[in-house]
């Protein structure tokens, strides 16, 4: 009898092993992940676009960041990642990473804006502060206040701060899938938990669409 319920106890562990992910990847709307009221679709036909909204002061972001790094190397194919800075009262830090992208640098500059901030307790309030940041960390500081103060990073913050307000996000990180849906950890569970319900989003939009 022992033996039985030890080989039964073995199957079910082996069938548990098979199933769990299945079960896993199974995600509810309104408790996961909210749908955005008259939303439109930003498919074009080809990607899903996966937008994170984010504030460089945030601690929940600079501990969502790394992951978001390991999941960007792994990312779906048919997805299309923009970062979108978020809250029209932390201008300085919005239009500098608009500057940072105008300047292609945003790879060498992100992680060591939330660093600055969150390890070395630099908050960059100023842009003379984010400007001697960039100049320590090898790029020109002058070239990054002319496009600082560029009509293109102006047009793209008012854009990413109207686009914040027209999706409702009131906290971040906040990432819309699709235009449509919205994940964060508060209803995912985790940070970790979001980029699994981004992963099925997007397999799940990217089938519909073919």
């Amino acid at each position: 009898m022992k033996q039985l319920i030890l080989k039964n106890f073995g199957l079910a562990m082996l069938i548990g092993l098979f199933v769990s992910p299945v079960w896993a990847a199974k995600f509810e709307e309104n408790i996961h992940y909210t749908e955005i009221p008259f939303s439109e679709s930003t498919f074009d036909g080809k990607q899903v676009e996966v937008r994170e909204f984010f504030w460089y002061g945030c601690g929940h972001c600079y501990q969502f960041e790394p992951l978001l790094e390991k999941w960007l190397k792994n990312k779906p194919k048919s997805a299309k990642f923009v970062r979108t800075p978020a809250f029209p009262n932390k201008i300085v830090h919005a239009r500098s990473y608009y500057a940072f992208e105008a300047m292609g640098i945003v790879d060498g500059m992100h992680g060591k804006v939330f660093e600055a901030i969150h390890a070395k307790h630099n908050h960059l309030e100023s842009v003379d502060e984010v400007a001697d940041l960039v100049k320590a960390n090898g790029f020109d500081a002058g070239e990054f206040m002319k496009q600082y103060k560029s009509f293109s990073v102006d047009s793209n913050t008012r854009q990413a701060f109207q686009l914040g307000a027209s999706y409702g996000v009131r906290s971040v990180p906040t990432v819309v899938v699709d235009g449509r849906f919205v994940v964060s950890a508060s209803t995912a569970g985790s940070h970790e938990r979001v980029l699994q319900v981004i992963d099925y989003l997007v397999d799940r939009i990217s089938k519909s669409k073919k």
